[in-house]
């Protein structure tokens, strides 16, 4: 959050500004409104791959970007970029980092419950380099199955070294911010814009 006010100004300055308060209110909102579609931009940068890698399309974080209306309470002028939400609770947890370890297990993601273990390849295993050729003759692509491990590849599976195991304990994420950031990258330029916008209504 970035708050900017005029409270201290010059004491002529404020009386000006509030003579033309509903121009300056007008023109804030107009900034402000600019402002928000910048910051929008660089969420949407840091969710390319910058910070993290999200796919498009309405279901997914960065799809869930979005602009809340410029508001009027009193003599606040207000505006703001939210993201997640719903589904995407987790997109708290990247942004301000995990607080513990967590398990994972066999069809959480799917929610499947039919998956008896998990197979992966480790970092440093053979079997990351492989082509997406190779990768899918290891599993089951469709039905019931897809997403399992055929049983006649186990010994290829295991020679890349894959590894099978009935849960992972996964260490506390680490803080991936992509909201917090964006605004700090842009704070200078928002209050240039808000003062500007301001001493033009002066004019």
């Amino acid at each position: 959050m970035i708050t900017i006010s005029f409270n201290n100004s010059d004491r002529r300055v404020t009386l000006a500004l509030r003579a033309r308060g509903p121009k300056l209110i007008a023109a804030e909102k107009r900034t402000l409104a600019e402002l928000m579609v910048d910051l929008q931009a660089v969420i949407h940068r840091k969710l390319s791959g910058e910070v993290l890698n999200s796919r498009g399309g309405g279901g997914s974080l960065i799809g869930s970007v979005r602009q809340t209306p410029i508001t009027v309470t009193g003599s606040a002028i207000s505006g703001s970029v939210q993201a997640g939400g719903g589904l995407l609770w987790w997109a708290t947890v990247h942004e301000e980092g995990g607080e513990k370890e967590y398990e994972i297990l066999p069809g959480i993601l799917t929610g499947k419950s039919n998956k008896k273990a998990l197979a992966f390849f480790g970092q440093g295993a053979t079997g990351l380099s492989f082509g997406t050729t190779a990768m899918t003759s290891l599993y089951h692509k469709r039905g019931v199955l897809g997403g399992t491990l055929r049983a006649n590849k186990f010994g290829a599976f295991a020679t890349a070294g894959g590894i099978v195991v009935r849960k992972v304990i996964h260490p506390p994420l680490p803080k991936r911010s992509f909201m917090a950031t964006s605004l700090e990258e842009l704070r200078g330029r928002i209050i240039q814009r808000v003062f500007e916008t301001a001493a033009g209504a002066l004019r």
